[in-house]
């Protein structure tokens, strides 16, 4: 019997990305969970409208996820709010932590079987002294956006442990890519300087991220979704292994604009963010035999030139 696929958050970057991967990959129908009915234009195909259908929810109003989970068998659940400024900490606290319970909730009662939940490397904050950052590494968030991806990476342990839900947990670390949107920093760099707006580094933008382009962690969920071994109450970071400074990704940018390296003004004041946090995906590469294919240089032009089609 075909899958069914239920993603959440429907209308952003990630979903848009995995809905297009699933209808061109696998036989199954999708189904998008979001709040409006429109969604990006340039990412999910227009020949697959057959098997894509939109439900407009709430993820935090339990009738709206019931409706949404239906008769799918398989949840990923990408919505979040990322946002960590006060004024967005109840949307943060609602959507990711009561509505991962909901959806959570939702899928023991249909029976679902395989349920993805996307946290993020946002529950590590800042790479330990004489440590990895593998799956063991101490939870230490720096902000209100990782303590409840802390919160909602609970409550989906304590599904499999208390009902067998066969839920798994990623840790994507910063991914980006076509479809993506300020302020997510490779898109707001790249929407300036096309616009030959300056571009601000906080903290020099000496901060180091590891960067993923998003067909890779596509990809890396298309594993999961195939495999035949059993990953329930499994937990994997999905990343690159390799940071690179916020500095550099600004220059890739500007040469690839052929810009003028004066539209970048170096702030040194301080902010309280992730300094560096190069990953450790050992244990999925190992497993799965997954590695990235695309390099920095390549998904920022890949995504440069998605942005310049738009305009």
């Amino acid at each position: 019997m075909k899958e069914s696929y239920l993603v959440t958050g429907g209308s952003g970057f990630v979903a848009q990305h995995m809905a297009q991967r699933l209808l061109k990959e696998t036989d199954g129908d999708v189904v998008l969970m979001q709040r409006g009915k429109t969604h990006k234009e340039g990412i999910i195909d227009s020949g697959w409208q057959s098997r894509l259908s939109i439900v407009v929810g709430d993820i935090t109003k339990e009738d709206d996820v019931l409706r949404a989970v239906g008769n799918c068998s398989v949840v990923i659940h990408t919505a979040a709010v990322l946002k960590s400024l006060p004024e967005h900490y109840r949307g943060l606290i609602d959507t990711n932590i009561v509505g991962t319970g909901l959806l959570l909730e939702a899928a023991r009662k249909h029976g679902v079987s395989k349920f993805i939940h996307l946290s993020s490397a946002a529950v590590y904050g800042n790479l330990m002294p004489g440590r990895e950052m593998d799956e063991h590494h101490p939870h230490n968030p720096l902000n209100m956006y990782g303590a409840t991806k802390v919160s909602a990476e609970a409550l989906v342990h304590a599904y499999f442990i208390a009902h067998g839900l066969p839920a798994v947990i990623v840790r994507p670390f910063n991914i980006y890519g076509p479809g993506q949107e300020p302020p997510l920093m490779v898109p707001l760099f790249i929407d300036k300087l096309i616009r030959d707006e300056p571009i601000v580094l906080n903290n020099g933008g000496l901060q180091r991220r590891d960067w993923l382009f998003i067909h890779d962690f596509t990809e890396a969920l298309l594993c999961l979704l195939n495999t035949t071994d059993n990953v329930a109450g499994e937990t994997y970071n999905i990343c690159s292994g390799e940071a690179t400074s916020i500095r550099t990704v600004a220059e890739i940018v500007l040469d690839k604009l052929a810009k003028s390296h004066e539209l970048v003004e170096v702030q040194t004041l301080q902010q309280v963010e992730t300094i560096g946090n190069a990953g450790n995906a050992d244990k999925f590469k190992t497993q799965f035999g997954w590695k990235p294919q695309t390099s920095l240089d390549e998904g920022i032009e890949h995504t440069i030139h998605w942005h310049q089609k738009k305009i």
